[in-house]
């Protein structure tokens, strides 16, 4: 997955000790959802990850928690996991 991710450095930074994060850029929870998100449908466009083909657009709720807006099942599915 990460060197998935890897290939929107203006998403997500470059692994360190195995691990992929988000760039410190995205300094707002509208940037983090937007940069996610286009990420998110590129990778989908391509179908290079099945777990993206059942996607719907759906977004989280909306609480207040530091999480990008897209449906939290679809950034397990990357290996993404929040504090």
């Amino acid at each position: 997955m990460a060197s998935l991710l890897t290939r929107y450095p203006q998403v997500f930074s470059p692994p360190h000790g195995g691990a992929v994060s988000l760039c410190e850029g995205l300094d707002s929870y509208e940037r983090r959802s937007e940069a996610v998100d286009a990420v998110l449908q590129s990778v989908r466009q391509e179908g290079s990850l099945s777990c993206l083909k059942g996607w719907r657009d759906e977004v989280s709720d909306g609480t207040p928690v530091p999480l990008p807006a897209q449906v939290k099942t679809e950034l397990w599915d990357f290996g993404l996991i929040f504090p």
